[in-house]
């Protein structure tokens, strides 16, 4: 029996283990999110030490990632997979006493978010490996499109229900919950089958050879390293902040408080839950390069909308055609990668574009931080707009180009 399978990926058993684990996590991502944002906002009531522990959320997982990328290549991405759920279930279960017993220190937060980023380091490269593996070429953009509408479909509910169980359980409660749906992922993932990568028993390299290979193939590729420029480092830096201006939003302007936070959250959420529910069908009549173009260039205009909020209705509705732009970037850049990227260096490159993503959101947290001391979210959200927009509309010219073609890219790297 064979791991690809033919036929639908609803019956694709080892796949479907991976969403169900996946799943299970994100609704305690959502939920740990929201509690960490606000537990720091109630304790120092500070969106600099806010961005601050949002910085060791990234940092860690920035300077592995070249090494977790090759080992990704290397190991089993099973074993990865689910010692990093592991370990994250252990290490919120810690902030759960922590807080609990009134022993939690924010530079604790800060250490045990750096240990959670460490296990993520490890994670992504090897959830981006393993999906082309055990999922069809053909399959994948329904796939990665699942993906999304699980991603949401969370954070429609783990947002609003992350700030009803803070008023109900408490904010370590809340911890604690995260902590079992990270160990309940780690369980449910430990039953896939994921095909060992076959390396050539001819060329042995180093990890740091690994490493330069990987930077090497995204470097070669100039439309693909600007579609990851675009659609990674810009995108990020600017809207690394935003989960910061919404709770700000929130808390100052809106005066809605954790519950109004936690449905805005849920209200961006729902147009990529609708967006991911359609991509698949127009994908195949506009093509995912330009499905990207249009998703980019929407992300930028789109959060303009969101300065000019005064009440609580207009942010919802803007965030709600925000979040569709969101959606369409996500699956679409993600079948793209997956798609053009030979599957025996895919953790190498997933861990380059992690890199080059992730590289500038540490300082668009910190800088978000800061800047909303001094300037409003509406000036964030204008300037931030533009200039994601002016981004986006550069990948016409790959949206335009056939050069980046599957047989083209994945004969390049020599």
């Amino acid at each position: 029996m064979t791991t690809l399978r033919n036929d639908s990926i609803y019956r694709n058993r080892n796949f479907l283990l991976l969403w169900l684990g996946q799943l299970v996590s994100a609704v305690g991502s959502r939920m740990h999110a929201i509690a960490v944002m606000w537990y720091v906002l109630e304790v120092t009531s500070s969106t600099t030490k806010a961005g601050i522990t949002l910085v060791f959320t990234v940092v860690p997982s920035i300077l592995l990632s070249p090494i977790t990328g090759s080992l990704a290549d290397r190991l089993d991405r099973k074993k990865i997979i689910v010692y990093s759920d592991f370990v994250n279930g252990i290490l919120v279960g810690v902030i759960s006493i922590l807080i609990y017993t009134g022993n939690m220190e924010l530079w604790m937060l800060y250490s045990i978010s750096a240990l959670m980023s460490v296990a993520n380091a490890f994670f992504g490269p090897a959830i981006s490996a393993a999906i082309p593996s055990i999922v069809r070429k053909e399959n994948l953009i329904k796939a990665n499109s699942l993906a999304q509408i699980t991603r949401y479909s969370t954070s429609i509910f783990g947002p609003a229900l992350g700030g009803i169980l803070i008023a109900i359980i408490g904010i370590p409660g809340l911890f604690l919950l995260d902590s079992i749906s990270f160990l309940m992922s780690a369980f449910s993932e430990s039953f896939m089958s994921i095909p060992k990568v076959v390396r050539d028993k001819n060329k042995k390299s180093t990890i740091k050879e690994d490493i330069l290979e990987g930077i090497k193939y995204t470097l070669k590729n100039k439309d693909l390293l600007h579609i990851i420029i675009v659609g990674g480092v810009i995108i990020n830096f600017f809207f690394a902040p935003l989960s910061l201006i919404i709770a700000v939003l929130s808390k100052n302007i809106l005066n809605v408080g954790i519950e109004g936070y936690g449905i805005l959250l849920t209200a961006m959420s729902i147009g990529g839950l609708i967006m991911s529910l359609i991509v698949p069908k127009i994908s195949k009549k506009i093509g995912n390069y330009k499905l990207m173009f249009l998703g980019l260039t929407f992300e930028g205009l789109l959060l303009i909308p969101l300065a000019f909020s005064k009440n609580m209705y207009t942010a919802m509705i803007s965030l709600i055609i925000l979040g569709c732009s969101f959606g369409v970037v996500n699956v679409s850049l993600g079948t793209v990668i997956q798609t053009i990227v030979p599957n025996n260096i895919m953790g190498r490159v997933s861990s380059v574009f992690g890199i080059l993503c992730q590289s500038t959101t540490p300082l668009g947290y910190f800088l978000g931080g800061v800047l909303l001391e001094s300037y409003s979210v509406s000036s964030l959200c204008i300037v931030s707009g533009v200039i994601v927009a002016i981004a986006g509309f550069t990948t016409i010219r790959v949206s335009r180009n056939d050069s980046i073609k599957e047989n083209v890219i994945c004969n390049s790297l020599k």
